[in-house]
């Protein structure tokens, strides 16, 4: 299946962001007339599942785009998504479809959390958590990871001395962790809960890239439900089937409880279901047999081109590639003395746009973040560049 994953698609004519030159031109000053290798957006340059293609052509051949309404099929197909990927039976009653997980998260954090009141994240992290505390009005507290061992790991001491100090009334959890890629293990996801038990902190769990692990199991937290007490998971096809711009996730809930506070909110608030193409596109993703395939298949590819541009970018002494367990992002640490805004420039001379470490929450300067779900050709290409920008600098 590889020959799928090599094929180069020219998406520059679908009106993305990623790879739009009217939209990348109010970004990023590059030169558009020469090759580009758009490194950022956490999205993949592959095709998506004929499966997927299929169920969206039929709902717009169907020609009326109007109010829709959460299916049932929808509800089962997500169920059995959980048990046949992750071996987990979660309750169907337990599951709410919506419109997307960052709206999900603030529509969360009104409900437990009062204006002022404290939200705890794990940093450095994706930046709109951190957005979506201070939008909310909200008192954001860092918990900061320790980089060891070429990953992340969490300060326990630090951890629960935040919560305690701030009364934390709702831990973010980016799980697994972007952009580190972490796959958090079973000691670090049982501490967490203890934590989060003795203060009655709500654990909102946001596993966007839980169907990306690489190698071994995705550890949600609903594999631990007879531990936590309190938690809803936000989550979504769209990292791993390319569907964001279908603008569609869904939450899952520890209790009914929480549930209904939550879709209380959401009725106060009149936040609407998704669009019509997002329920047919969920359920041809987790239903179909050749989905299933395509997603392993595709999880195998990136896993050898993270293998590929570990092994080129450690030959470029200054950088070290973070160990990188889960999803299509790895993680890059420059240790050098640099300028860094003349280090954008240079990266941006050469054609070549990633995710510097300004673009998360708390993050330290002198990281980059690497887009690596692109045909093994193109991924080739943009390591030589990279290895021309440090060549430059004398570096390599």
């Amino acid at each position: 299946m590889d020959k799928i994953f090599d094929k180069k698609i020219d998406r520059s004519k679908n009106e993305e962001k990623k790879w739009s030159v009217e939209y990348l031109k109010t970004v990023f000053p590059v030169d558009y007339s020469k090759k580009v290798h758009n490194l950022s957006i956490a999205d993949i340059d592959f095709e998506a599942p004929e499966s997927i293609v299929k169920a969206i052509a039929e709902r717009a051949n169907k020609k009326t785009y109007s109010y829709g309404y959460v299916q049932n099929g929808a509800i089962d197909a997500i169920y059995d998504w959980y048990k046949k990927l992750h071996n987990i039976t979660i309750e169907k009653d337990m599951i709410k479809i919506v419109d997307g997980i960052i709206n999900s998260m603030m529509e969360i954090i009104k409900v437990y959390a009062k204006v002022g009141e404290s939200v705890l994240i794990q940093t450095p992290v994706y930046k709109p958590f951190q957005e979506v505390v201070e939008n909310t009005q909200r008192k954001l507290i860092v918990n900061k990871l320790i980089y060891k061992n070429n990953q992340y790991e969490i300060d326990f001491e630090d951890f629960e001395k935040q919560i305690a100090l701030n009364d934390v009334k709702i831990f973010i959890w980016c799980n697994p962790h972007n952009p580190g890629g972490r796959v958090w293990h079973d000691d670090e996801v049982i501490k967490i809960i203890e934590i989060c038990n003795k203060y009655n902190v709500l654990i909102l769990s946001d596993e966007v890239h839980g169907d990306l692990v690489l190698k071994g199991e995705h550890n949600s937290i609903l594999k631990w439900r007879d531990k936590a007490k309190n938690f809803v998971v936000v989550n979504s096809p769209n990292k791993g089937f390319n569907l964001a711009g279908l603008y569609g996730s869904y939450m899952i809930f520890s209790n009914q409880k929480i549930l209904d506070q939550v879709m209380e909110m959401y009725k106060h608030n009149r936040v609407m279901t998704p669009n019509v193409f997002f329920q047919p596109a969920m359920i041809a993703a987790y239903t179909n047999q050749d989905a299933f395939d395509w997603l392993k298949s595709m999880k195998n590819y990136v896993y050898d081109n993270y293998l590929l541009i570990k092994s080129e970018l450690s030959k470029i002494s200054c950088l070290h590639p973070m160990n990188m367990d889960a999803s299509y992002i790895i993680w890059v640490k420059i240790q050098a003395d640099l300028d860094w805004v003349e280090l954008k420039k240079l990266f941006f001379k050469h054609g070549v746009i990633v995710n510097f470490s300004d673009a998360f929450a708390y993050a330290e300067p002198g990281w980059f973040r690497i887009n690596i779900g692109l045909s093994r050709p193109e991924l080739i290409k943009a390591i030589d560049e990279i290895k021309a920008i440090f060549k430059e600098l004398k570096l390599y």
